[in-house]
């Protein structure tokens, strides 16, 4: 893409962002996905669009709150996991070797050395990006849904209606948010849900298990917000 078309597209979604957030939309990458919907007939280019740009936003924009609306609750599950500061060494380590490897490439091929350097800052604004995104999306509880939110990684909205049951122990085929941890609750849905992942991929799921740095707030605030503890029939 042209850099004169990079810069419009990146004006029309700033206008964009603060229309759609005229229209009740808090979440920034939601406002962009709207946007983008409205000018892309194929949803999945549309959110993978979306996901390409909010890096440009969870980069850049230095003043910017975690998205909390009026009447939820935010939870985190990146800081147990340890998951940010992975990526964020990912980040440093992209920096680091940029030097380096471009010096190497630079005696046979002077552009494909100055494409990987490309490549290496837009890994370390990738990283930077996805990092303090953790913070800045978290997983909200509210008398409507439970919003589940893993930075740019993941995201699922499951509706009270569509809670069968808040277990503690593992439910089999349940999906682990973080991975490789041990789900503190579980929930059971009604009916399949759509999870949504980076890049516009998405699947179905049945159940899923959270792992929140502050589990027992969290359970508190599951079973009094939503009242829901014993299985649905």
């Amino acid at each position: 893409m042209e850099p004169g078309a990079e810069f419009a597209l990146m004006a029309a979604m700033v206008f964009g962002v603060r229309r759609w957030r005229r229209h009740g939309l808090t979440d920034p990458v939601e406002r962009v996905e709207a946007l983008l919907a409205s000018a892309i007939p194929f949803a999945t280019a549309a959110r993978v669009l979306a996901g390409e740009l909010s890096i440009f936003y969870y980069a850049f924009a230095v003043r910017a709150k975690p998205d909390v609306p009026p009447g939820a609750r935010a939870f985190s599950l990146h800081k147990l996991s340890g998951a940010a500061d992975l990526i964020m060494l990912f980040g440093i380590g992209s920096l680091i070797e940029a030097a380096p490897v471009h010096l190497v490439i630079a005696h046979w091929n002077p552009k494909a050395a100055w494409a990987m350097t490309a490549l290496s800052l837009y890994g370390a604004l990738w990283a930077c990006a996805l990092g303090r995104s953790f913070a800045l999306r978290p997983t909200l509880v509210s008398e409507r849904e439970i919003l589940v939110r893993f930075g740019l990684l993941f995201s699922l909205r499951i509706p009270v209606e569509c809670i069968r049951a808040i277990r503690r122990k593992a439910l089999p085929g349940a999906l682990v948010i973080p991975r490789k941890t041990s789900p503190a609750l579980c929930i059971e849905f009604t009916r399949p849900l759509e999870a949504q992942w980076m890049f516009g991929l998405t699947t179905q799921l049945s159940a899923i298990g959270l792992s929140a740095d502050d589990g027992p707030g969290f359970e508190d605030a599951l079973r009094e917000t939503l009242d829901v503890a014993e299985p649905r029939p």
